[in-house]
């Protein structure tokens, strides 16, 4: 807007600033890279906004709504691939699995419920459907006949610290750590398959325990023998 200094109005330009949610009670945001969605849970109901085009002139960026059952607060939620089921994660080792079509609900459990999630992801790597990281191990999961649930064809152990996955790589980095070392490990979930890269350990600084030991004599080492002065010439 340009001010022509008298206070006048010149000129006024109209811009369309896209999906704005400011004012709104929001419980819940999270981008979904996957779908290039804004996942946002308000009001009981989770809306689905359109970003990867940025502002549209003339259309809505609101792809779809789901209202969501009563429960505690949502952590996080992931669309499927094809925007036909919602993962929404409330506790740390269970996921709610929703189909938008038909409403039917079903819950996932991590290997045995214990343990922490520490991200999930859906993918279009062969035979595998969704891929969840806790801190135990990297599950990765199938669809059950008819998408009836999911079925767990892998478990790699591990004490996992903590898991980023990025789609544009498909590749999830999971960092552990296991005194005296850390290690990140990383898995690329793919169309054509499944890639595991080699460990790459990370080593830190020594403790100062082990310094001490390493570069200072310990007490039942004798101390070395001091040379006398030479003598001072006649």
């Amino acid at each position: 807007m340009a001010n022509s200094g008298s206070g006048d109005i010149a000129h006024i330009y109209l811009l369309d600033i896209g999906t704005d949610i400011s004012h709104e009670d929001v419980q819940h945001i999270s981008y979904d890279d996957a779908t290039a969605q804004l996942l946002v849970m308000k009001g009981g109901h989770v809306f689905a906004y359109d970003v990867s085009k940025g502002p549209v002139e003339g259309s809505s960026s609101l792809k779809w709504m789901y209202p969501l059952q009563e429960g505690p607060p949502v952590k996080a939620l992931r669309a499927s691939l094809d925007n036909r089921m919602l993962a929404v994660q409330r506790s740390p080792a269970m996921l709610e699995l929703v189909d938008l079509a038909t409403g039917m609900c079903f819950v996932h459990s991590i290997h045995k419920g214990r343990g922490d999630i520490l991200c999930f992801f859906w993918t279009d790597a062969p035979e595998t459907d969704m891929v969840i990281v806790t801190n135990r191990a990297v599950e990765i999961n199938q669809f059950a006949a008819k998408r009836q649930g999911l079925r767990c064809r892998e478990r790699v152990r591990g004490l996992n610290s903590w898991a980023m996955y990025t789609h544009e790589t498909r590749m999830v980095i999971v960092g552990a750590a296991a005194a005296p070392h850390s290690a990140l490990s990383a898995w690329q979930f793919a169309s054509h398959g499944i890639t595991h890269l080699p460990l790459f350990e990370l080593q830190g600084p020594l403790p100062a325990s082990a310094a001490v030991r390493q570069f200072l004599p310990t007490a039942s080492q004798p101390p070395l023998p001091q040379t006398p002065p030479a003598a001072a010439p006649a």
